[in-house]
Formats: C-alpha cells, sequence, structure tokens
C-alpha cells in the first residue's frame, strides 16, 4: 500500500527534526536551569534545580548549596542596626536576641491575625496585628513590623541567591510545594513571598505530592495507595494519595502541628540542662552557654540515629557561677534508650495522624502499596521502628534524603515546564471528590524557642 504524499513528508521531517536535535545535544552543553524547585519549609527550606541530560541520557536533580549548605534554617534576624540575617547565622544569633529572631513564619503566612492569635504555642517574639488584619512580627525594639511574607521572602532571597551562584546565571522563575491543606489565600501568600524575593512562581504543586514525584511514584500504571509521613522540625504531616499514571488524588490528609523535632529537641535539652546544673553546682546557665548547650544537643539527638551512645559537653562560663570560679566543662552520657525514654509522650503521638488518615479514607494499613518518609525527624530510628511495625513489619521507603524530598519533586516538575529532556510525567493533582480538611490532632508543647 502507498502512503499518501503528506504523510511521508510530515513523517520525514519529524524524524529529521528529531535526529538533528540529538546530533545537537550529543555535541553541545545542555542549557543551565532557568527555573528552579522551591520548598519553603516550617523549619527547614531547601532548592534545587533540574539538568537537561545529552542525547538519549537521562536528566538530574541537584540540589544547590546556599553558602555551602544544601538545607537551610527558615530563621530571620533583624538587627537594631538594621541587618538582616537568614539560615544558620540567624539561627547563632536566636538565644543572644531572640526578640528579633523570626521562625516559624510559615505556620502564620496568609492567615488573619485573629486565626493566628489564638495558636497555642508560645514565642519569644512579639505578634501584632497588621492595618490589613494579617499578622506581624514586631521587631527591632518595635520600630518595624514584618509580616510572614516578608520573612519567607527573605528566607526565598537567601535561595535565590545560592541558587545563582550555584548554576551560574540570575534565576528568576520557581515551582514552590506548599502543605496539602494550604487554602488559597495561604497560596497566594506565599507567591507573595517568592515576589518580594524577585521570583515569579509558575506553578505550585502540594508537598505531598512533590514527595511522591521524587520517590518516582508518577510511573505507577497499576494505581496505589501511598501513605506520605512527613516529620520535620516543628510539624507532623501524614497524607494519603491515591496514585495512577502521573495522577494524585489526595484522599485525606492529618497531622499534628505541635510535633516535631525540635519538640524532640526540646525534652532532651531540658534533661540536660538538670543534669548540667546538678553535676556542676551552677546556678544558672548564660545565654553563652545556652547557645552551646543547644548546638551540643542537637549534634547528640542526630549522633543518635547512627549510634547506641554519646556524649554531650558543655563548657561553662563565669558568669554561670555568678562570678565564682567552677569546672570548666562538663560531660553528661545519653544513649538512645534514654533519648526515647525522655521522649515517651511524643513518641506515644506519632501514629495517631497515621491512623486518622485511613480512618478518613475507609482503608486499612494493608491496603497501602507505599510508605515514604520526608522531613529530617524520619532518620530517628525510633520513627522508623514504629512505622515497621504498624505496616507489619514493612521498611518505609527512605531512599531519598528526607530533607530534599520534596525540593526534588518541585525540581523535577520545573524540568518539565522548561521542556528538559527527557520530559517527565506532569504531575495532575486531581481535585478531591470532597472540600479537603486536615484532621488536626495536635496540642500545644512546651516547645518555646529554637
Amino acid at each position: 500500500m502507498k502512503l499518501p504524499y503528506e504523510v511521508v513528508f510530515y513523517g520525514f521531517a519529524a524524524l529529521t527534526a528529531i535526529s538533528g536535535y540529538l546530533v545537537r545535544s550529543k555535541l553541545l552543553p545542555p542549557p543551565k536551569p532557568t527555573i528552579v524547585g522551591i520548598d519553603l519549609g516550617t523549619t527547614y527550606s531547601c532548592v534545587a534545580a533540574f539538568h537537561a541530560g545529552q542525547g538519549l541520557s537521562k536528566g538530574r536533580v541537584e540540589v544547590l548549596r546556599t553558602e555551602g549548605q544544601r538545607v537551610v534554617p527558615s530563621v530571620v534576624s533583624y538587627g537594631a542596626d538594621g541587618a538582616v540575617l537568614v539560615g544558620r547565622r540567624a539561627t547563632a544569633r536566636a538565644s543572644l536576641d531572640p526578640a528579633n529572631t523570626i521562625y516559624d513564619a510559615k505556620r502564620f503566612i496568609g492567615l488573619p491575625h485573629a486565626v493566628a492569635s489564638k495558636q497555642p504555642l508560645a514565642y519569644p517574639y512579639q505578634i501584632a496585628a497588621g492595618a490589613d488584619g494579617g499578622v506581624r512580627f514586631r521587631v527591632m525594639g518595635g520600630k518595624r513590623l514584618v509580616s510572614p511574607e516578608e520573612v519567607g521572602g527573605e528566607v526565598l532571597k537567601y535561595l535565590r541567591r545560592g541558587a545563582e551562584a550555584s548554576v551560574g546565571r540570575q534565576v528568576h522563575k520557581c515551582v514552590m510545594s506548599v502543605p496539602a491543606e494550604f487554602g488559597e489565600r495561604q497560596r497566594n501568600a506565599t507567591m507573595a513571598a517568592a515576589s518580594l524575593a524577585g521570583l515569579e512562581v509558575l506553578r505550585v504543586i502540594s508537598e505531598p505530592t512533590a514527595a511522591a514525584l521524587a520517590y518516582g511514584l508518577q510511573n505507577v500504571d497499576t494505581g496505589g495507595l501511598v501513605v506520605v509521613f512527613d516529620f520535620g522540625g516543628g510539624t507532623l504531616d501524614v497524607s494519603l494519595l491515591g496514585v495512577e499514571s502521573g495522577m494524585f488524588l489526595t484522599l485525606a490528609i492529618s497531622g499534628d502541628s505541635y510535633l516535631g523535632g525540635q519538640d524532640l529537641s526540646h525534652n532532651l535539652m531540658e534533661h540536660v540542662r538538670e543534669q548540667v546544673l546538678r553535676h556542676s553546682g551552677a546556678e544558672a546557665l548564660s545565654a553563652q552557654t545556652q547557645q552551646r548547650l543547644g548546638a551540643a544537643v542537637e549534634e547528640a539527638k542526630i549522633k543518635l540515629s547512627r549510634r547506641t551512645a554519646t556524649t554531650v559537653q558543655v563548657r561553662l562560663e563565669p558568669a554561670d557561677y555568678g562570678g565564682a570560679a567552677g569546672p570548666g566543662e562538663v560531660a553528661v552520657p545519653l544513649t538512645r534508650a534514654q533519648f526515647v525514654a525522655i521522649n515517651a509522650e511524643p513518641f506515644g503521638r506519632l501514629l495517631l495522624p497515621l491512623r486518622q488518615v485511613l480512618k478518613d479514607a475507609a482503608f486499612k494499613a494493608a491496603d497501602v502499596d507505599e510508605v515514604v518518609l520526608v522531613g529530617g525527624s524520619t532518620r530517628i530510628p525510633q520513627v522508623r521502628e514504629q512505622l515497621k511495625q504498624f505496616f507489619g513489619g514493612r521498611e518505609p521507603n527512605h531512599a531519598i534524603d528526607p530533607d530534599e524530598a520534596v525540593a526534588i519533586g518541585v525540581a523535577m516538575q520545573a524540568g518539565v515546564i522548561t521542556g528538559s529532556w527527557p520530559i517527565e510525567v506532569s504531575a495532575i493533582e486531581l481535585p478531591p471528590k470532597k472540600p479537603l480538611k486536615r484532621t488536626e490532632l495536635g496540642r500545644a508543647s512546651g516547645r518555646g524557642g529554637l
């Protein structure tokens, strides 16, 4: 059978174009990323970019460094002289200037002050109402009011500068993630924060969907149920997704807004501080000692995820003894078993949101096909062990760095928008059959600072 002339002509033209593309892509270096993916987190934030492949080679996602760090604290400190510190520099100043160091700003973004003022957590900085009825943070001795969007904008500007240094060109466009329960007002406020940082948001996707993309679950053809267990520094979020051929349907969400790695650190800090006071005879701990102790306790928590025992060592100041002489350094031994016992109450709440999402969607643990871990606190062995037991001995999937999973997912979507080769499946987030409502199981913790 002789093919029509038009079919032969257009077929030949298509083959020529594809062949030419492949030849050029092998000879020419791939273009530098122009759109990045950003995860603006409650506690930590991260930026990543998709690098196009050459020829038939696969592209790759790179988590970009900002001043040497792949993940940066979502903390901003405002100095009396007008200087603004972001990230780890701001965290280091938190104990010395708590009233002017803002963290957890994402909790307030897009919320009316009347709603945000009911926040049960105590913060060392002042929260006020803006002229528009939104939230403001009072800094610099009350001389300046800054909004959650402005705080987020400083973090995003910091990430943007790091991204530009990494890719070697200016970056003005991005894809961003937001919690699944964020409404239109909160999503718009997140985009406003990006605008303040000089970024245009081309697309917003939910954090659970972004994590599922990072784990490659968009390639599931037969359909499946996925639990995204996101346990970060400030919150615990659990989502149940239905996934099939690149389409994502959020079936249920639940969480504990007052349970995170900060709570575990706070409880451990209180235990170690009592031991330091008891063994040293100090009257109290100065701000400088508290700062050193906080860093040492956080390091010990991380070490206990890799080993069963460690020691917290802290140098004391003469001010801790009212100016008198005292021991220069105190060592407090810790075991993983002690850490679990100290945090028995928060670990007891860990699975409540998971049970709730399964109940809300009318599924059982055995129906779940995949459990993926997101958030740095999922590195804790006790967390993984409780999940393993809940799912009948099945190990949760932690193949991707949990701090970076969401940023990787949004960077993949940025690659799709730029048409990078190979073109990945674009996430299609289906609207739920009924309005999505987060089942909130949290209650206030004793956490009151960084």
